[in-house]
């Protein structure tokens, strides 16, 4: 890999960009977080201009025609991020899957040997679900998701089997569904709105796991890279872990396909997501003395505001909202006084990595919430507020070091636990805070009690 300076740019849906400097990440931000409206598209021009501050660009790539740049071929983009972000064992089979299909391809020594591109309508057939329960398609699915573990079996059953008479997967190939919204809007007339969700999800997991599969059949793989859209889906990806090792990379939506793009040449894996920009400048609010940790542990929620910020949509510690999780009223008070969002949905937890095993089943390191795991009885008992209520699973942060590590270690200190709710840092339908004006302004609109800025805390 010879040294150079890589711009890549991202114009569709969720439009972004980053800079690759010598095969490493060293910038990435969503246009969304600067123009403050979710899933933006067009020339990401702010996320431009934050990655060229920080080097400037030899070359230029994007997946889609941009002037002055090569253009990389959007599911080559997400093998390559699927691939260079993984370190996987070898020979590694590389899938992908969105909206406009899918590929799967075998990389051996660093490099990949093949792809083939697949008709892959499963997450078409989710989003079109998505729109049938009356959410917004490529929003909502993880609503759609949170929604699928409440069914009983006996409400499921029906949509799940007429969901799978649709779709069938014979060697390396799905059947395909144009256009599925007129169908499932006939077909699935009747069966309930939970129902519905948890028959998606089934047929989601039974026939990509049936694929994969087949891919291993064919193929000689140790494990499995897995990347686009769907990879979001974390119910998923824990069934696909009962596979074959698993590599998920921190973000999974069209945003990285920027990075997809600079690594043409070849990438290093992502040791975070803390990829965006940092803020320096005042805080218009009073100043308090005030333990964060204690705060947390008697029952206020905490927004907090460090570093660099993450990119993608998960919340990793950077710019995230805090709560005690062995409180379980403290769901509905997020709910209704913060978050504003959905009744069903279950928050997540933040964890100390010593103690991952005190809370998950068969744990390992999994830092960025791409996975799912089945909660262990002391978890149920001690944090049942970041686990969901139907089906009792976790979608954890795993977290090793740094000053979130240390606020975390602090509460486990005044409480025997080593946890935290952690939730993204913005209110209902809008982008994750970027600046400290923005945290500001969604602390004051929200039902926050305090407002830590780099370490500092703040009050109404």
């Amino acid at each position: 890999m010879h040294p150079m300076n890589i711009l890549g740019i991202h114009t569709g849906r969720n439009c972004s960009a980053c800079m690759v400097k010598d095969g490493r990440v060293v910038a990435a931000v969503s246009e969304e977080r600067f123009a403050r409206k979710k899933n933006v598209s067009g020339q990401p021009e702010k996320s431009i201009n934050h990655c060229i501050e920080i080097a400037k660009p030899d070359i230029i790539v994007s997946d889609s025609p941009v002037k002055g740049a090569k253009v990389i071929d959007r599911h080559q983009c997400l093998a390559n991020y699927a691939y260079f972000t993984s370190s996987p064992q070898e020979p590694a089979l590389v899938i992908t899957a969105d909206d406009t299909g899918g590929s799967y391809s075998v990389w051996k020594n660093g490099k990949q040997t093949f792809i083939t591109k697949v008709d892959n309508p499963l997450s078409s057939i989710y989003q079109a679900v998505t729109r049938l329960l009356g959410m917004t398609p490529f929003e909502h699915d993880y609503k759609v998701m949170g929604l699928a573990p409440y069914a009983p079996q006996n409400v499921s059953k029906k949509p799940t089997e007429i969901l799978k008479r649709l779709i069938k997967v014979k060697g390396d190939l799905f059947s395909s569904l144009p256009d599925p919204y007129p169908l499932l809007r006939e077909k699935l007339e009747g069966c309930r709105f939970d129902g519905i969700a948890a028959g998606v999800q089934n047929l989601l997991e039974d026939r990509m796991g049936e694929w994969v599969k087949n891919l291993l059949d064919i193929h000689d793989a140790k494990s499995l890279c897995f990347s686009g859209s769907l990879s979001l889906n974390v119910k998923l990806n824990k069934k696909l872990r009962e596979i074959i090792k698993v590599h998920v990379p921190p973000i999974g939506g069209d945003d990285v396909l920027a990075i997809g793009a600079a690594f043409c040449q070849g990438g290093e894996p992502l040791k975070d997501a803390y990829l965006g920009p940092s803020y320096n400048g005042d805080v218009k609010l009073k100043k308090v003395s005030i333990d964060p940790a204690q705060a947390l542990a008697d029952g206020k929620i905490i927004g907090w505001f460090e570093g660099r910020m993450e990119f993608g949509a998960r919340a990793l510690g950077h710019r995230s909202i805090l709560a005690d999780p062995r409180d379980v009223s403290v769901v509905s008070k997020l709910n209704n006084i913060v978050k504003f969002r959905d009744f069903w949905m279950p928050f997540t937890p933040s964890i100390l990595l010593e103690d991952a095993d005190k809370y998950l089943v068969d744990a390992y390191e999994s830092p960025f919430m791409t996975m799912a795991f089945d909660s262990t009885g002391y978890a149920r008992k001690n944090i049942p507020a970041v686990i969901h209520p139907a089906d009792y699973t976790i979608r954890p942060q795993i977290v090793s070091s740094g000053q979130f590590y240390s606020l975390i270690s602090d509460f486990k200190k005044k409480t025997g636990i080593g946890c935290l709710l952690n939730t993204s840092f913005n209110l209902h339908g809008e982008p994750i805070v970027c600046s400290i004006e923005d945290a500001v302004e969604t602390f004051l609109r929200s039902g926050l009690d305090y407002l830590v800025v780099d370490g500092v805390v703040w009050g109404k």
